[in-house]
Order: C-alpha cells, then structure tokens, then sequence
C-alpha cells in the first residue's frame, strides 16, 4: 500500500468508549512533536450494537464531517452484547452468525466513513480477551463475536483499514485492571508505543 501524506499539519481522531480514554491522551503525547493535532473522542459506557446511549454509526459521520481526520484510531466494543437487526428485520440475539453479520454492517459504515473516499487511514483495535472476573463466560463470548464481526468489516475495506490484534500483544488475563478487562497504565502505554511504530511504518505520520 503507498501512503501519500497529505501537506500540512495532520489531524488524527482517537475514538471509542472508556478504552480510549488514557490511549489518546497517551498517543497524543507522542505524536504532537511530529506535528499531528489529536482530536480526543471519548464516550464512556456506549457501544456499536446499543444505539440508545450512542448511535455511533451517525455519531462518526457528524464527527468526520467536522473534524476531517487523516487517521483513525478506533478502540471500541467493551459494551456489546445488545440485539440487532438483521435485514429481513428479525432481532438477532448475540452471539451467533446473524448477529456478528449484523455488527459488521454498522462496524463496516463507520470504517466507511473514517476511511473518506480514500483520504483517511483507519486503525481499528481487536479487544483482548479478558481475565476472568468478573464477567466470564459470557462476556468472552461477547468479546469473541465482536472481534468476528470487527474482522468480517476490514475485509471490506483492505485499502483504508488496519486492523490491530490485540489478541496477540495481551493474552487473556494480561496487563488488566482489577475489573479483568481494562489495561492497566503499563498496558496502555505499550499500547501507544505500538500504535505510533505501526504509524511510522506505515508512513502515515
């Protein structure tokens, strides 16, 4: 893939729920001396698959058009699990195939949108497996399918999308809080480490 940096200073928004709190203000302290502006997006307790506290589809499109963003850093997926609509309009209970299908699809709009014809890259975080209190099984099962349909989604947009296996950097139980799924300070600034090697590979930054 060739990356063609835009001229002039680049924008970088850091979205998703309570994951992306201490990230984005640790991402943008790494990349402010290269001259990038951070646009901090945080919404805590929402998620893709529960329009009622954030419909994050239309959230993503108000928050492009403003913002404009060159890069996408996207850390989102801690609070699923709710029903969906399938197309023929039955309600898809998680964790099966019709709902991962039906998560891609609104996952997919967003990575549509964040990816602006083309002008933007998009670097969607994979969620960890958790340890195991306090919301096991279930919730790794939650987890499992919203990692699916996450994968499903960036197949549709190979040019724009990368996605981030956190799978592989924290294995289940890893660098967690006492909660057993958020990362720990540790975890998060390996985290932000990663992600700004992967932006200088990439030649994005």
């Amino acid at each position: 893939l060739a990356v063609r940096r835009r001229p002039g200073p680049l924008t970088l928004l850091a979205t998703g729920d309570s994951d992306i709190q201490i990230l984005q203000d640790l991402l943008a302290e790494r990349v402010r001396p290269r001259g990038v502006r951070t646009v901090k997006d945080d919404h805590v307790s929402t998620g893709i698959s529960n329009p009622t506290t954030l419909d994050w589809p239309a959230h993503t499109r108000a928050m492009v058009a403003a913002v404009h963003p060159d890069v996408s850093v996207v850390f989102v997926g801690g609070n699923e699990g709710y029903p969906l609509r399938t197309p023929s309009g039955a309600s898809a209970p998680c964790c099966g195939a019709a709902w991962v299908r039906a998560f891609a699809r609104r996952a997919s709009g967003m990575m549509r949108t964040l990816s602006r014809g083309g002008a933007g890259r998009v670097y969607w975080l994979l969620i960890p497996p958790p340890g195991v209190p306090p919301r096991a099984p279930l919730f790794r099962d939650v987890i499992d399918a919203v990692d699916r349909g996450y994968e499903l989604a960036a197949k549709e947009h190979p040019d724009t999308v990368t996605l981030v296996d956190l799978r592989k950097v924290f294995p289940a139980g890893s660098a967690r809080q006492d909660d057993g799924y958020h990362l720990t300070s540790g975890g998060y600034r390996t985290l932000a480490q990663l992600l700004d090697r992967m932006l200088r590979r990439d030649g994005v930054i």
